[in-house]
């Protein structure tokens, strides 16, 4: 599980998989996340659908996260920033909080979230 700049486009991306390249489930942001401010970021996962969400807002999503969430935390790789891939962009910036919660949360609880 990685979330970190797209290293072909800079757009935010979240990615898990099973198998490194084969088995991958990604979310992807349609633009890069904004520099010079503090940025909301959060994903959920909920059965098979998967959301991304930049300020409270949803910015992508994928309905086909085959990928149990409960199989993360047996997983070697899991990064905020950075890919397990070597070409990738390492995200340059401060991450003043991470949460990770029993369920996926409602796109009105992100919101609040970020309005907080």
């Amino acid at each position: 599980m990685f979330l970190t700049p797209n290293s072909g486009s800079g757009k935010l991306s979240f990615v898990v998989s099973t198998n490194q390249n084969y088995g991958q489930c990604v979310i992807d942001a349609p633009a890069p996340l904004a520099t010079g401010e503090w940025v909301h970021v959060a994903v959920t996962v909920g059965g098979q659908s998967g959301k991304l969400y930049v300020n409270g807002r949803v910015a992508g999503s994928n309905q086909s996260m085959f990928f149990p969430p409960c199989q993360m935390v047996l997983a070697a790789n899991l990064w905020i920033g950075r890919s397990q891939f070597a070409n990738d962009v390492t995200f340059d910036g401060l991450v003043s909080d991470f949460r990770l919660y029993r369920g996926a949360l409602t796109d009105s609880q992100v919101a609040a979230l970020a309005a907080a």
